[in-house]
């Protein structure tokens, strides 16, 4: 049963013989009556700041699911922003090392290819080379071939000329020993006759030849781009 302090103030007890004393039990229910209307003010002002209170409870709860949200969607954010930087220093690193593949692999091409050229100019150089080596080869076993027939062909002619020298020399004693004493001289000597030297290649075309050789064999080495 509720109770309110009108209830306390107009409460009437049964009279008795020798009973309270009416005006001490009045004082005390005034008395009683005031401190309920207290208890009640403060219980109503309790209430209104519990109200309160769970109002701003209420409004701390819808602030922390607020926070949390944020605090998860930060979170969502951060794990999804690492995936993507991940996922991107992931495909950096795949491009890079593509790239890098490529580059090694033209390299390696180009390398291949310098090599190769490098080769057969080297090669076409050594072939052009041997076959100057040849000629030069030839040209000089043809020159000593001339110096050989030229030496061969002096040597006859000195043999020739050095017989017919002694023939004309014995004519010359003979003739003197048969001529008188008192016969004239002759003024003047004959000329001894004309030895036709044998005909002999002259080596003016081989030394031509030689020379041509080197000159082309010298612009060949300066042509060489190695």
């Amino acid at each position: 049963m509720k109770i309110t302090a009108l209830d306390i103030k107009q409460k009437t007890f049964e009279k008795s013989f020798r009973g309270y004393e009416k005006a001490e039990v009045q004082a005390f229910l005034d008395s009683l009556a005031r401190e309920w209307e207290r208890i009640q003010a403060e219980q109503k002002g309790f209430k209104a700041e519990i109200e309160q209170l769970k109002r701003e409870l209420g409004r701390l709860r819808e602030v922390e699911e607020g926070l949390l949200r944020t605090f998860r969607t930060a979170e969502d954010t951060r794990t999804q922003v690492i995936e993507q930087s991940n996922r991107k220093a992931e495909l950096q690193l795949r491009e890079a090392e593509m790239k890098a593949d490529s580059l090694l692999d033209k390299a390696k091409t180009q390398a291949r290819r310098l090599v190769d050229e490098a080769e057969k100019k080297a090669q076409r150089a050594l072939q052009h080379i041997q076959q100057r080596q040849y000629k030069l080869q030839q040209s000089c076993a043809a020159l000593e071939h001339q110096r050989e027939q030229l030496i061969t062909n002096f040597r006859a002619i000195a043999n020739d000329l050095a017989y017919k020298a002694g023939k004309l020399e014995k004519i010359r004693t003979s003739d003197a020993g048969r001529m008188p004493s008192s016969a004239p001289r002759a003024t003047r000597s004959a000329p001894p006759p004309k030895v036709a030297p044998p005909k002999v290649a002259a080596p003016k075309a081989v030394a031509a030849s030689v020379s041509a050789e080197s000159r082309d064999g010298q612009s060949f080495f300066d042509d060489l781009d190695l």
